[in-house]
Formats: C-alpha cells, sequence, structure tokens
C-alpha cells in the first residue's frame, strides 16, 4: 500500500503551520519594538520637558543672584524677571528665532515639545510675585498640558513633572513655584563690594586671620595702607629758622594727624663743626594743612661765644590717632 502521497501532504501542512506561526512571532515582535520605541520617544520628549523648565528656573535664579550682588535689595521683588522675554532681552536665555528653530540653528528652550489644540507652540509663561510665607520674591512658571495626545504620554510627561518640587495641576494647567536661592535669606546683610552699603557691625573673625590678602586700604586715610604702615617714616633736610614743610595724612573721623621727630644728624653734609654742641631739638609746629619741622642747635667756641645752627638733618613719624 502506497502512503507517500499522505505524508507529503503532512509535511507540507506542517511547513504552513511553522511559517505561520513564525510570522505571528515577527508580527509581535514589531509590534513590542514598535511600542518599546514609542514609549522610549515618550519619555525623551518628558525629560526634554522637564530640562527646559529647569533651563528658565536656573536663568531666573541667577538673575536675582546677580541683581542682588550689583546692589539690590533682596526682598525686591524686581529681582526677578517680568516675563520670559526679560530672560530673553537681559541675556539670560538665548535667543532663537521660530525661523532659526525650523532652520535648525538653534532651540528655544521656552517651548515645550507639544501643542495646543489649535496647533499653536506651548510656551512657558514666568510670574513673579511675593511670597506671603516671608515676603520673599518668588516666581511660578506655568503652561497647558491638557491637550497632549496620546493620554499616555500626557501620564508620561505627568510622572515626569511631579518630580519637581512645588508642582501643582488644575484643569490640564500646570503651575510648578520656586522661592528665592536659600542663600538670599543671608543676603540681607551682604556688604557689596564697592562700599555703596555700609556695614551695621564689625566683623569678627573669631581668632582666624585674614589671609591672602594684598594689601588693605582704610577709608579717609591717605598716602598709607596696611602694606606700607599706618605710621610713616620720613627723613629731611631742614636749613633756615622758617623749616622745611611736611604734610599732614587726612584722617578718618574722630582721629587727627599726630607727628613725632628727632635729630638724625647735627649738620645737613655731616662735617665736623669746631664747637662745643651744648643742645640740638627738632620740633614740628603745626601750620594748619601741614606741619613745619624745624632744627636747632646752640654751639660754643673756645671763647665761650655761641653760635647757633637750623641746618640739620630730621628724622619724622606720621600716623593718625585717636582724639
Amino acid at each position: 500500500m502506497n502512503r507517500q502521497p499522505s505524508l507529503r501532504k503532512k509535511q507540507k501542512g506542517d511547513l504552513l503551520v511553522n511559517v505561520a506561526l513564525g510570522l505571528i512571532v515577527l508580527i509581535v515582535i514589531a509590534v513590542s519594538g514598535a511600542r518599546v520605541l514609542r514609549n522610549l520617544k515618550q519619555e525623551q520628549l518628558a525629560n526634554i520637558a522637564v530640562n527646559r523648565i529647569m533651563t528658565v528656573q536656573d536663568a531666573a535664579q541667577r538673575h536675582f543672584m546677580e541683581s542682588v550682588l550689583s546692589g539690590s535689595a533682596p526682598d525686591s521683588l524686581n529681582n526677578y524677571p517680568l516675563n520670559i522675554n526679560e530672560l530673553i532681552a537681559d541675556g539670560y536665555i538665548d535667543a532663537c528665532s521660530d525661523a532659526n528653530e525650523v532652520a535648525g540653528l538653534c532651540l528655544n528652550q521656552t517651548k515645550l515639545p507639544w501643542v495646543t489644540a489649535g496647533n499653536a507652540d506651548v510656551v512657558l509663561n514666568l510670574v513673579r510675585f511675593s511670597d506671603p510665607a516671608d515676603n520673599y520674591p518668588a516666581f511660578r512658571l506655568s503652561f497647558d498640558i491638557s491637550n497632549i495626545q496620546p493620554i499616555r504620554f500626557r501620564n508620561v510627561v505627568r510622572s515626569k513633572l511631579i518630580e519637581i518640587p512645588n508642582y501643582t495641576e488644575a484643569g490640564g494647567v500646570v503651575t510648578i513655584t520656586f522661592t528665592r536661592p536659600g542663600t538670599a535669606v543671608t543676603m540681607d546683610s551682604l556688604v557689596s563690594r564697592d562700599g555703596s552699603d555700609p556695614m551695621t557691625a564689625d566683623w569678627d573673625y573669631g581668632g582666624f586671620y585674614l589671609d591672602n590678602v594684598r594689601d588693605i586700604s582704610f577709608t579717609g586715610l591717605t598716602d598709607r595702607t596696611a602694606l606700607t604702615g599706618t605710621v610713616k617714616v620720613g627723613s629731611l633736610v631742614t636749613s633756615g629758622a622758617t623749616g622745611t614743610s611736611v604734610t599732614k595724612p587726612t584722617c578718618p573721623t574722630d582721629y587727627q594727624p599726630r607727628i613725632e621727630v628727632a635729630v638724625k644728624g647735627i649738620t645737613a653734609t655731616g662735617s665736623d663743626l669746631p664747637y662745643n654742641l651744648k643742645a640740638v631739638a627738632a620740633w614740628a609746629v603745626d601750620n594748619g594743612v601741614d606741619w613745619l619741622v624745624r632744627y636747632r642747635a646752640t654751639g660754643e667756641d673756645v671763647d665761650g661765644v655761641k653760635t647757633y645752627f637750623d641746618d640739620g638733618a630730621v628724622t619724622y613719624f606720621t600716623w593718625c590717632d585717636f582724639i
């Protein structure tokens, strides 16, 4: 009995079943792959949205910090920008026109990667306000997610956004509130480098040194610094009864200029005198805007005749002293 045709039919049927199963597996893999790619794309777009929100938030906080450092009061509402356009105009966010964005020349960091029901761009909206909790300025970023399609993509975006502190949502409109940087409160006592803000108290270093300072100048004190010394030492040669002028330093409030002088040499040239010296003196006479430094030496010859000398070398010390 010949069973060959029946066997061939059976093998052909098995082959068709295997092909069908293979096609089904390929279809399942393709569908799963497409779903994975779609989910990955949605995750990436949601991350882009978060990154752009953080970019605007960082720009607004830099606006705040630089305003305070430039002398604005920490509780001034103007430390934050009025709107997104002010951030762009002030250079905190790079400008990107629609034409340049379409041409691939830049990315508009203020746009979110979805559109409205009317196919319009969704742009971050910034509003500044005074936080009633501490009366310091704060700002909000708001935008609409109600038209994100499909709904799964909307939920992916929402799941990323809710990780940002102070997230709220009402009617599909998301609002994220940002307060001033944590260091802003301490800036109430910030002393600007330009000296425009007076200090309200002394600095106490608690026994530590003030290191790595090139020099220190003193307000109201002229022609000397910490490095050159607050006591200025000089010398001069004076002759004649009128003396030689030494300029007074300008001193801060509650201080006055002082001078001390000492004899450095008994003659201007250092030559010997044919006299017995009886007295040598140097002193300063206050002349209002300066001092007149004078010198006097008294000598006696062998006959006891006195002679006075007004030329000599004098060392002087000037400083500011308490009144």
